[in-house]
């Protein structure tokens, strides 16, 4: 079938020899296919080095190919794919060519894969190459919303993507029960997924989950089953408490949020059984990752932000591995919190009605995620770990003046940051102060409304 709409690259040989084997060559010009499934490159002729070109597929959605018809080693050709003996280079230069046509296929096979009570559920594998002989390292996850594709930034960096809808949403089958079969309680989905990769030819027997929100909790509670094949973690505003992070923070229900999402989401079924218990007792013991840390052996990168709604979740998270016993986890976790909600992207600096300097974003969220990746799957020596654990953003006022405190990223050694405790009492006309009140019977008062 046509496939429109996906890149044709193409590159000088004179550019692209020379290329170390495992780095991709440069892509000099690209073109994209229209409804017909045909691309159009209008070149410079007078540059040098123009008769001796180099045409590929180059887009994360579909297999890379090298004309004539050579499978990548990944999603753009590198230095070894270019020296492969049925390669040939072309000049574009000389008038039309016809013939110059590739077997483009969909980089995304969907599968129905088996947990262990024989319930199927919707996965889909994405890879940077066709070639049966190779195998990656693989970033998997799992939700429960709908799935959508993989990130190009995964597959160009030489991993495997899986995608995979949890227990009874959307194509999966089975009973939703949110969260219950992703941990431990009910059945072990995340655990059973990560031994199915393990046992596929794509995979180096090497995963790393990741995820954001819901994505970022099933993660958790995955590293709480202990898969050996399970190496990292990078999940982004989640907690492991389910009682005081999601559903009775400070023991009252959090009634708009928590019956919102389940309506939304279709999951009011569960309603009843969350209301059963409003205080914590031992069916919210069994479900907290923090009575399970003695199982949780792996590195993890925590995203949160000041705002977002299960932060202080985050925080307790990432101090109870950092301070804990398991060596896999102790010292080995990083932690990002910045003046952002649940829905707030990294790259925008307004927060509900505030706005914050351009010092607040963080684009490089991705980037420091792949060096995250590139560190623990791959073992590239990139330095992510000699950084210090924390990167925190102190807020200070929303339109500051130079010389107000605040509104700068620090980074820390431990959380909470080293510091000196300092006691502020309560004064007159609504004020704070370091003195404490000398009258016997200090009081004030004010009008709550």
């Amino acid at each position: 079938s046509v496939i429109n709409g996906h890149t044709v690259g193409v590159t000088r040989w004179s550019v692209a020899e020379g290329t170390p084997a495992e780095e991709a060559i440069p892509v000099e010009w690209t073109a994209n296919t229209d409804e017909f499934g045909n691309y159009r490159f209008d070149l410079d002729e007078s540059l040098p080095g123009m008769d001796r070109l180099l045409v590929f597929t180059s887009d994360h959605r579909v297999y890379g190919e090298l004309y004539p018809a050579v499978d990548l080693r990944g999603v753009d050709p590198k230095g070894a794919d270019i020296l492969e003996p049925g390669v040939g280079q072309l000049d574009l230069t000389a008038g039309l060519l016809a013939g110059i046509d590739f077997v483009v296929a969909r980089s995304e096979t969907v599968l129905m894969v088996p947990m262990s009570d024989g319930t199927r559920l919707d996965t889909r594998v994405h890879l940077p190459s066709r070639r049966p002989e190779m195998s990656w390292p693989v970033l998997l996850h799992r939700t429960p919303y709908n799935l959508w594709g993989a990130n190009s930034l995964f597959l160009r960096g030489d991993y495997a993507a899986v995608l995979q809808n949890s227990r009874g949403r959307f194509n999966s089958e089975g009973e939703d029960t949110v969260y219950d079969s992703d941990g431990w309680i009910t059945h072990q989905d995340g655990y059973d997924t990560i031994k199915w990769i393990a046992d596929q030819p794509f995979s180096n027997n090497k995963v790393c989950m990741h995820g954001k929100s819901a994505p970022g909790i099933t993660a958790y509670l995955a590293a709480g089953t202990a898969p050996e094949e399970l190496v990292c973690v990078w999940a982004e505003v989640a907690g492991g408490n389910f009682y005081h992070d999601y559903y009775y923070p400070g023991g009252a229900f959090r009634k708009y949020m928590i019956e919102t999402w389940m309506s939304d989401n279709g999951s009011l079924h569960k309603l009843a059984e969350i209301k059963d218990h409003p205080n914590h007792d031992t069916y919210w013991d069994e479900r907290s990752l923090l009575n399970r840390l003695s199982m949780v052996n792996v590195p993890m990168l925590h995203y949160s932000g000041w705002y977002d709604i299960v932060s202080q979740g985050t925080l307790d998270l990432f101090t109870s591995l950092q301070d804990g016993n398991t060596p896999g986890a102790r010292r080995n976790q990083k932690l990002v919190i910045g003046p952002w909600d649940h829905g707030t992207g990294y790259t925008g600096t307004r927060v509900g009605n505030l706005t914050y300097p351009e010092n607040s974003m963080f684009p490089e969220n991705q980037s420091m995620a792949m060096d995250w990746f590139d560190f623990w799957l791959k073992g590239e020596d990139n330095g992510i770990m000699d950084t210090p654990p924390v990167r925190a953003y102190v807020m200070g006022p929303e339109w500051p003046d130079p010389d107000d405190p605040g509104n700068f990223w620090r980074t820390s050694v431990s959380w909470p940051p080293p510091s000196t405790e300092t006691a502020y009492y309560l004064d007159r006309n609504g004020l704070l102060s370091t003195d404490p009140p000398t009258a016997a019977s200090a009081e004030t008062s004010y009008v709550a409304d």
